[in-house]
């Protein structure tokens, strides 16, 4: 008897030793996955990446432009497209996540219409992408000081930053609401396909999406790691504890608390709603909390997919843009 219990308690306590290791294991490939994670999404991304549109360089001339981001010692390179005729008013665009100032052509659509029409153009490359400065993206946290860099450098252009907006796409639309909840030298917001609250997307909205990212994630190991960070356990707080890591705080990065406390300028949003990467709804919520503290517009384009309807929808969106820009500034 005495010896079955010894048996019994040996097979027991081996399976204790095999079960704490087997969770010891877990964790360790947990952890070095969202580690990896962490490297494919927040690290910078490859210029050859971004400038894949270089060849656009050779039909779109604007002035080269140096200036620095107003936090993080972060310098910022770009293009100035002077109005036909001279202009107090200057549209900034803002690109988004793996895009650079070209935006795959968007820019060039964009200058082609609005420099006739007495607007200067701002285009340029945030930290992380194509020629800027910079290893770190943050999603909008630290980018929306490289949108109020921008309006510094039109600043000390004189006339040409006397009245700004801004066009911001996907990511750079968060970046373009957050800065213009912080600087009251921004007029106007156009916000095309925007999320509407950082930790929200995380923890709701991203294992949700489409495993077809091809237009968004050219990097194969970003594709892959994508694939597997959707069915990763205790998502939300990894993430968390990685944003904190590299010092980006996800409760900060919110566009609805933003337009809820801060926001007065009027404010255009735009969205696909075929958007398989950021709902078409993020805008709707954004909008509801906006109308009541600003003059705020929305337009839900019917069957554009993400930061898609400028190009399905050329001439209204233009007009739109045109027209909205006209009211307000």
């Amino acid at each position: 008897m005495k010896g079955n219990k010894i048996r019994d308690y040996k097979r027991v306590h081996t399976i204790t030793k095999l079960m704490l290791l087997f969770l010891f294991i877990l964790l360790i490939s947990i952890s070095l996955t969202y580690y990896k994670v962490s490297r494919v999404f927040i690290n910078r991304v490859s210029i050859d990446d971004v400038l894949q549109v270089s060849w656009l360089f050779n039909e779109i001339h604007g002035d080269e432009v140096v200036f620095q981001s107003r936090e993080g010692n972060i310098t910022l390179k770009g293009l100035f497209f002077p109005a036909k005729i001279q202009s107090n008013k200057t549209l900034i665009l803002v690109h988004g996540y793996n895009e650079n100032r070209l935006m795959s052509g968007r820019t060039k659509k964009i200058v082609e219409y609005l420099t006739p029409r007495r607007y200067n153009v701002l285009t340029f490359d945030l930290r992380g992408h194509g020629h800027s400065e910079g290893d770190l993206i943050s999603f909008g946290y630290n980018e929306k000081f490289d949108v109020i860099g921008a309006i510094d450098y039109l600043s000390k252009r004189g006339k040409e930053g006397e009245k700004i907006a801004l066009l911001g796409f996907s990511m750079g639309a968060v970046a373009a609401i957050e800065a213009a909840g912080q600087d009251p030298r921004i007029d106007v917001i156009i916000a095309d396909s925007p999320i509407r609250d950082l930790k929200l997307f995380i923890s709701t909205d991203l294992k949700n999406l489409s495993d077809n990212l091809d237009r968004i994630l050219t990097d194969l190991d970003a594709k892959q790691y994508y694939t597997i960070l959707k069915y990763l356990p205790f998502k939300g707080k990894a993430i968390a504890l990685i944003c904190k890591f590299y010092g980006i705080e996800i409760d900060q990065v919110s566009p609805l608390n933003t337009v809820k406390k801060s926001i007065k300028q009027p404010l255009l949003l735009i969205h696909g709603k075929y958007d398989e990467y950021i709902s078409y709804t993020n805008s709707e919520e954004i909008y509801k909390l906006a109308k009541n503290n600003c003059k705020t517009e929305i337009w839900i384009t019917q069957n554009a997919d993400h930061v898609q309807s400028l190009n399905l929808y050329t001439d209204e969106y233009l007009e739109k843009l045109e027209k909205f820009l006209g009211q307000h500034m």
